[in-house]
């Protein structure tokens, strides 16, 4: 909101040069980074963006300007709703 993070869920030693399935689920005050079906990072305080003003998702540090992913995205999806943990897991 604003250029302004609203959480930072990282997750460090996933070897490279492996698919991976990466879900990010945001609400307000409720945020989850999930990695082949399991959570791996969660933060409880964060605003969430007005309906409809969400309009860009960066692979990269937090600005967004540096630290690119290095890799490939083939499939990118968004819910209208935050998915539950059973159905994350059954993705």
């Amino acid at each position: 909101m604003g250029g302004v993070n609203q959480a930072l869920p990282t997750v460090n030693g996933f070897p490279q040069d492996v698919w991976r399935d990466i879900v990010f689920t945001w609400a307000q005050d409720n945020f989850a980074l999930w990695i082949d079906g399991i959570k791996e990072n969660t933060d409880s305080s964060g605003d969430v963006a007005a309906i409809g003003t969400f309009n860009n998702c960066n692979f990269a540090s937090g600005t967004g300007l540096v630290n690119f992913m290095e890799g490939e995205v083939e499939k990118a999806y968004a819910w209208k709703r935050v998915l539950s943990d059973y159905e994350i897991k059954n993705l």
